[in-house]
């Protein structure tokens, strides 16, 4: 791979390209496809579920990030529902700073904490993606955001990327 990532329109599996990051890929680097949503950021990655949510935990750790809870939606829609499903969590996470600013800035911004990492299993992969703060803070308009939703979006992009292109 080289050193730039091309710009990837869909999520696909099998061979793929790179996403940018910062630091070195792991032993076995993991070959990642990026894909920017209206509302979020979404990665496959060639790694096992199990693989990838403890790296992701881990990456929660390494971003001065705290997983505050984590639903293991397989399992409940199993309990719930009877049906089975793929492989599913979804992890809410905070910064306490980040919280602690938000909420100075405006007691309701409550309403929309903690913020949310998805991963599932697709194919011989594992999708891996989390919410835009920017465009999902939005919606609190005028409230000075800007910048936490920024750094927030830094965080979170770098515990995904980090995860798929193998970096944990």
């Amino acid at each position: 791979m080289g050193d730039e990532c091309e710009e990837i329109l869909e999520i696909a599996e099998g061979p793929s390209v790179c996403a940018p990051g910062s630091k070195q890929p792991a032993e076995h680097p993991a070959t990642s496809v990026r894909q920017e949503l209206a509302y979020g950021i979404k990665f496959w990655a060639e790694r096992s579920f199990d693989d990838a949510l403890e790296a992701v935990r881990m990456e929660i750790e390494n971003q001065s990030l705290e997983l505050v809870g984590e639903w293991d939606m397989r399992n409940y829609l199993k309990t719930k529902l009877g049906v089975d499903v793929p492989r599913h969590h979804v992890l809410a996470v905070f910064s306490p700073d980040l919280v602690y600013r938000a909420l100075s800035l405006d007691k309701d911004l409550g309403l929309l904490l903690p913020v949310n990492i998805v991963l599932y299993e697709q194919g011989n992969g594992t999708i891996i993606e989390c919410i835009d703060p920017i465009t999902y803070f939005e919606m609190a308009d005028g409230k000075g955001l800007e910048k936490l939703s920024r750094e927030l979006k830094a965080k979170l992009e770098d515990v995904i990327s980090h995860v798929a292109v193998g970096v944990v």
